[in-house]
């Protein structure tokens, strides 16, 4: 995997240097310092991440104790600031613990977390919800149509479009930075920028109901929020997968196509799960199914893609090793 370079126009795969010696992994190119750091795993991602899923359900018990608690001449509605700090608080929590942890362990992080946060939150206001509500108007049709439509629209429409938007950030804006030198960086990257595309949803959201319920309202957000990272993980597994390696042209749009059509499903399953049947005649709404299940896949997905990216990072510095 090792070879000398005949091409004098060969350059680093990650920041893009001319190379008089090549070192190559599966078709792919790198200076002598990149070589040992593409497959390095980006430790501060784990560890933000988790404490955010520990922060997502410490806010779902909140809300639950809080809606028992509130006065009931005051009702379940809460003004728009709870809901937008309901909204924005995860995206704090990760970001905040992103760099502390990158600092603490003296593990040097970009800012280009930040950058895919910022782009995502743009895109989700500026481009998304404008084609998929001003334009397609979507909410109406989905709301006039059938169960099997709906689903269908979901994945097709809803997926697709919100899947596709957070691919193009990552493969136009961070795909060949310097930033992007490793393999769970596009778990990273990706991760980021769909929390940025959901905080920012999820705060228009708010505004334009002028209030929400605390529950209800609550736990949509967290729905949507779960909905959005785990869309986020899948696409960052593909990427960076494919950055680092020469894969085959399908593998990076059948990554694409899962991710959008979790994405879907996941928001259909958000809201079509919560209607639930009290007796033969009558029907009921809860907010929990939908959470739970939003919040269970990704857990789920989360856990099987970090231990494929440090199954995977350890298996290629065995070789490297190896051949070393």
């Amino acid at each position: 995997m090792t070879c000398m370079s005949t091409n004098p126009n060969t350059r680093c795969t990650v920041c893009g240097q001319i190379l008089a010696r090549t070192l190559e992994y599966k078709k792919r190119y790198y200076c002598d310092f990149h070589y040992g750091l593409f497959y390095q795993n980006t430790r501060p991602l784990w560890r933000a991440s988790i404490l955010t899923f520990g922060v997502l359900i410490a806010m779902m018990l909140g809300l639950a104790i809080g809606s028992q608690l509130a006065p009931e001449h005051l009702g379940d509605a809460v003004p728009p600031g709870t809901g937008i700090l309901v909204a924005i608080l995860p995206a704090l929590v990760w970001l905040i613990a992103l760099y502390r942890v990158g600092a603490r362990t003296q593990f040097h992080l970009s800012p280009l977390p930040v950058t895919m946060f910022v782009l995502g939150a743009l895109l989700s206001a500026a481009v998304t919800r404008p084609f998929l509500y001003n334009i397609v108007n979507l909410d109406i049709w989905l709301g006039r149509t059938t169960v099997s439509n709906r689903f269908m629209g979901d994945i097709l429409l809803n997926g697709f479009t919100h899947a596709f938007t957070l691919y193009a950030i990552i493969r136009y804006i961070a795909w060949d930075s310097p930033a992007f030198a490793r393999r769970t960086d596009g778990v990273m990257l990706a991760f980021a920028a769909s929390l940025g595309y959901a905080t920012l949803l999820n705060i228009l959201y708010v505004v334009e109901l002028g209030g929400m319920t605390l529950l209800n309202g609550g736990l949509r957000l967290i729905t949507q929020l779960c909905t959005f990272l785990t869309t986020g993980l899948i696409l960052g597994y593909f990427v960076g997968y494919n950055r680092f390696e020469d894969m085959p042209i399908y593998h990076l749009s059948l990554g694409l196509a899962m991710a959008a059509t979790v994405n879907g499903f996941l928001l259909y399953a958000g809201s079509a799960l919560n209607s639930i049947r009290l007796s033969l005649t009558q029907s009921g709404f809860s907010p929990w199914p939908g959470i739970a299940l939003n919040i269970g896949v990704l857990i789920l997905t989360f856990s099987t893609i970090r231990g494929l990216m440090q199954r995977q990072n350890a298996l290629t510095q065995a070789k490297l090793e190896q051949i070393a």
